[in-house]
C-alpha cells in the first residue's frame, strides 16, 4: 500500500525531513493554531482542508493539551515579547454547547500558558455570562481612537480570534492598533481555499521532488470557477467542465497505479467552514442535472452567507474506520507544530463521503510527531504563509 511506502519513506529519512521542514519554517510567522483534515485512502494520504479558527480543542487528549500550553507560551512571547494580557474573541456561538466546551478549554490552554485572558465579542451590547462547561464572561468591547479595549477598560496587548469573519471583519478591529491574530486577511470574508491548495501543491511539488516519489500521493487535484449562481442554475457549465476535467485526470492516475475505483469529486463552497455547501459528483451530468433540494443546500452557508465561489477537488475516499465506522484524521497544531490528533467519524455517511456532517462525532487519538500525516499538516501550515504571496 502506497500509505506504507510514505510512513516508511519518513520513518527512514526522519533526519532528511525534519531539516527540510526546519528551513523553511525558519523565519516564518507559521498560524498560532491550524487544524488540518486529512484523508488517508491507503493508496494516498492528502489533506483535504485547512482551518485557521478551529474549534474542537475538548477532544484533545491531556498529552496534547499540555504540548498546546507550552508551543502557545513559546509562540506568544516570540512574535509578541512582554504581551500579558490576551483578549479572546468567540464565534458568534452562544447557544452551541460543543462550540462552547471547545472554546472554554482554549481559553484555559491561554490562561495556562501565563497570559492573563478576558474574552469579549463585537456583536455584544451587554455582557453575556456563559455557564457550560465553565463559567465565563463575553464582554462587550470599546474602541478609544485605535485601541480595542473591554467594556470594564482593560486593555489588552494582543487580540486572538476564534470567529472565522464569514462575514467580515468588524469595523471595531479595523486598523486598530493592538496585533490581531490570525491576521484578518486569513478570515473567510477574503481568503479562498483554492489559494491555499495553490500554495500547498508547490509546497507538495517540491517536497516530492525532494525526497522522489510522485507528489499526487500527498496532495488532491482541484480546480475553481468564477460566480455560480445555484439559485438560477447560473455558471454550471463551468461547474460541470471542472468536474470532468478533475475526474480524467484522477482517471489516469488511478490508470497508472492499478487503482480499482470510480473517481469522483468534491465541491465546496470556496470560502467558509463547519461542512456547509458540500457535495460530491461522479460526473458533469451530475452537475447539469442538479436538484432543487441539492441547488438549495450549495447557496447558502454559515450565517446565511450566499455561496457563489466554488472549488472542485479531487474525491479521496477513507480507508480508515472508528469502531466500523468511516473516519478522518484532524491534525491540531499551534505553531505549525503537532499537538494531537482527533479523528472524526460518522455513523450515517459512507467512506466517501464529506464526513463534517451530520452524526459526525470527534474522539482523541494517537499521533505520531513524525508520521505522513504529521507532515502532511505541517506542509499545510506553511501553505497558509504562502497563499496570498
Amino acid at each position: 500500500m502506497t500509505f506504507t511506502f510514505l510512513e516508511n519513506l519518513i520513518q527512514q529519512k526522519r533526519t532528511d525531513v525534519q531539516e527540510w521542514l526546519k528551513k523553511k519554517q525558519n523565519n516564518t510567522q507559521l498560524p498560532i493554531f491550524t487544524s488540518v483534515d486529512i484523508r488517508n485512502a491507503g493508496f494516498k494520504v492528502a489533506h483535504v482542508d485547512a482551518n485557521l479558527f478551529p474549534a474542537g480543542f475538548n477532544n484533545l487528549s491531556d498529552n496534547g493539551e499540555k504540548r498546546a500550553v507550552q508551543l502557545v507560551k513559546e509562540y506568544i512571547n516570540t512574535h509578541f515579547p512582554g504581551a500579558k494580557k490576551v483578549l479572546l474573541i468567540p464565534e458568534n456561538f452562544t447557544r452551541n454547547l460543543k462550540y462552547l466546551e471547545s472554546f472554554a478549554r482554549l481559553k484555559g490552554i491561554i490562561k495556562e500558558a501565563g497570559f492573563e485572558v478576558l474574552v469579549g465579542s463585537p456583536y455584544n451590547d451587554g455582557i453575556v455570562k456563559i455557564d457550560h462547561p465553565k463559567y465565563f464572561e463575553v464582554l462587550p468591547l470599546l474602541r478609544k481612537d485605535n485601541i480595542v479595549m473591554t467594556s470594564n477598560n482593560w486593555v489588552p496587548d494582543i487580540i486572538v480570534l476564534n470567529n472565522d469573519l464569514t462575514t467580515g471583519l468588524p469595523e471595531i478591529f479595523q486598523d486598530c492598533k493592538q496585533p490581531i491574530i490570525p491576521h484578518p486577511a486569513l478570515g473567510w470574508f477574503q481568503r479562498r481555499k483554492h489559494q491555499h491548495f495553490a500554495a500547498y501543491g508547490d509546497i507538495a511539488q517540491e517536497f516530492a521532488e525532494h525526497f522522489e516519489f510522485d507528489p499526487w500521493l500527498i496532495s488532491a487535484y482541484f480546480e475553481n470557477c468564477g460566480t455560480i449562481d445555484f439559485r438560477h442554475k447560473q455558471g454550471l457549465e463551468c461547474l460541470a467542465k471542472s468536474v470532468d476535467s478533475i475526474i480524467d485526470k484522477v482517471r489516469l492516475k488511478y490508470n497508472a497505479y492499478s487503482i480499482k475505483a470510480d473517481p469522483y469529486v468534491f465541491i465546496k463552497a470556496d470560502m467558509g467552514t463547519y461542512g456547509l455547501g458540500v457535495m460530491t459528483a461522479r460526473s458533469s451530468e451530475d452537475i447539469l442535472n442538479i436538484n432543487k433540494k441539492h441547488r438549495h443546500s450549495m447557496q447558502v452557508i454559515k450565517h446565511g452567507v450566499h455561496n457563489t465561489e466554488i472549488m472542485i477537488q479531487e474525491g479521496i475516499p477513507t480507508a480508515e474506520d472508528h469502531e466500523g465506522f468511516p473516519a478522518e484524521s484532524l491534525i491540531y497544531m499551534v505553531s505549525g507544530k503537532v499537538i494531537g490528533n482527533i479523528m472524526r467519524w460518522n455513523k450515517e455517511h459512507d467512506a466517501r463521503s464529506n464526513l463534517n456532517a451530520h452524526g459526525m462525532v470527534l474522539s482523541a487519538a494517537d499521533i505520531d510527531h513524525y508520521s505522513i500525516k504529521s507532515v502532511i499538516a505541517e506542509l499545510a501550515a506553511l501553505a497558509v504563509t504562502k497563499e496570498s504571496s
